[in-house]
């Protein structure tokens, strides 16, 4: 009996060594991951085109959009991380477009690729391209709400008061013999 109260101890010990070790490794890795830099601020410079434009378009992690976690997902992801400096081709041709993509992490690290319009390069490049362009564009669009007049209620564009102008339109209309309104 006192062999198998041991080996039933042996069991008992390999097993509490076996979890000790594995939940040891699992703490270890958890503050590695918690520790892994993630991106707060990715730019798109857009340069060159027929008109020679220079554009830049900024989008950070705390932009309020809809696709704005997909976009951050992408540039701290393997595939963009892993990505060379630059697709560029021998020969630039004349009227295309630039781009060069920034992102900034968490821990200071930056990644800069550069590529031009009509090169094969890998897709994730050209989704965060578009996806920080159509970001960016969408919260720079005006809603209905941001139409009012910057000047205030009740002012046009130059400043100018509408009731003012109004009145001074119907006084006129009056002295012709119409109704203004």
């Amino acid at each position: 009996m006192s062999a198998m109260l041991r080996a039933i101890g042996r069991v008992a010990t390999a097993f509490a060594l076996l979890i000790g070790v594995g939940g040891g490794l699992l703490a270890v890795a958890g503050p590695a991951q918690a520790a892994r830099s993630t991106a707060y601020q990715v730019t798109v410079e857009r340069t060159g085109g027929f008109a020679g434009l220079d554009e830049s378009y900024t989008v950070l992690s705390s932009t309020v959009h809809l696709y704005t976690t997909d976009l951050m997902t992408m540039v701290n992801g393997r595939e963009f991380r892993t990505l060379a400096p630059c697709y560029l081709p021998a020969d630039t041709g004349a009227d295309r477009y630039f781009y060069t993509v920034s992102v900034a992490y968490t821990d200071g690290y930056s990644k800069t690729v550069t590529t031009v319009d009509g090169v094969t390069a890998p897709t994730v490049l050209w989704q965060v391209i578009d996806l920080t362009m159509q970001i960016t564009a969408d919260v720079a669009a005006p809603r209905p709400a941001d139409r009012r007049s910057p000047y205030g209620p009740g002012s046009n564009e130059d400043g100018r008061d509408l009731a003012a102008m109004r009145a001074s339109r119907n006084a006129l209309a009056r002295l012709d013999g119409e109704d203004g309104n």
